[in-house]
């Protein structure tokens, strides 16, 4: 991770998709960016470990794309606290099996990627409440449950 980068604190868009970049981000990483950055697209590069919770702290986060980064792991629950994201794209990676945490507060959501990354368990009912939602990849597989009311209460 280019660290010239964090002296850049007007900084708004920064996508650094499709680099080759390897290795392990730095666990401070959404301390050391900017408060201004409002895109943020890591998509189809090499990382180690974990999404990083500290991406939390970029609280003018619009659009956020961690699709095929090779992040193990899960999807912290942290990032449910970014209620100004647009879009949030976490699918083609290899995280742990597990549930996506609640994402609830993300109010503006307008799209969710999140296929092909292990997630299991029952579709979240807090997307059949985000009005604004208008894309929503597949989620969840091996649920025993019914497609959720807040949906119509059938798949489409």
């Amino acid at each position: 991770m280019p660290t010239a980068l964090y002296r850049c604190r007007s900084l708004r868009f920064l996508d650094l998709s499709i680099n080759n970049i390897g290795g392990k981000l730095p666990d401070d990483l959404g301390n050391r960016l900017g408060r201004n950055l409002r895109t943020l697209y890591f998509g189809a590069n090499r990382f180690e470990g974990s999404v990083l919770v500290s991406l939390c702290m970029l609280r003018n986060l619009r659009y956020l794309g961690l699709s095929e980064c090779n992040f193990t792991g899960t999807v912290p629950a942290e990032l449910g606290q970014l209620t100004k994201l647009k879009e949030f794209s976490v699918d083609t990676n290899a995280f742990d099996p597990g549930e996506l945490p609640p994402l609830e507060n993300l109010t503006n959501l307008v799209i969710l990627e999140a296929f092909d990354c292990n997630l299991v368990g029952d579709f979240p009912t807090c997307f059949g409440r985000m009005s604004k939602l208008r894309y929503l990849t597949s989620l969840t597989t091996h649920s025993q449950e019914p497609f959720p009311q807040e949906f119509g209460g059938s798949p489409i």
